[in-house]
């Protein structure tokens, strides 16, 4: 089974997952990271692993745009994504960015929680930030609910499959 992960990292933090999954991997798998290039082969692949951030409450534009690939609908997808909020939020956000959703119905997605460092945002994300980081209880100076053991699972599925 050939397979890819495509992603898009603005802060690092799903680079970082990226990383542990190509510190991991025994056999072969391909990396895409949609800030370098869109042009990518998806035929050529059976298991497509797509990671992102949420931003804003929304999905970057790079990645709504590959998720809206005619192509996906056939092959076998689980998403990673990392945000601040909850799970059950960002598998809609996913969703809404994607015309024809119903192909992602039964794509498995994890979780696994986010980091974010205000300094380097602008005023106006710095404002809604701080208020999730109120409604989740974190340090707004520190905002953080990485979720170790289910990006360790995420890494293990990913490199066991």
């Amino acid at each position: 089974m050939k397979k890819a992960v495509v992603y898009i990292s603005k802060n690092g933090t799903t680079r970082d997952t990226v990383d542990q999954i190509r510190k991991r991997a025994a056999e072969s798998i391909d990396y895409y990271d949609l800030e370098k290039s869109q042009d990518i082969p998806v035929s050529q692949y059976d298991q497509l692993y797509l990671g992102c951030g949420i931003y804003a409450g929304t999905v970057s534009k790079e990645m709504r745009k590959f998720m809206n690939n005619g192509e996906l609908k056939n092959k076998e997808v689980t998403f990673f994504v990392h945000g601040l909020d909850s799970a059950e939020s960002h598998r809609m956000i996913l969703e809404h960015s994607v015309r024809d959703h119903s192909w992602m119905e039964n794509c498995p997605m994890y979780y696994l929680g986010g980091a974010c460092d205000l300094k380097k945002q602008n005023f106006l994300i710095r404002k809604m930030l701080k208020a999730i980081a109120k409604k989740k209880n974190l340090d707004a100076d520190h905002m953080e609910n990485l979720d170790q053991q289910a990006i360790c699972d995420f890494v293990s599925r990913v490199c066991e499959d």
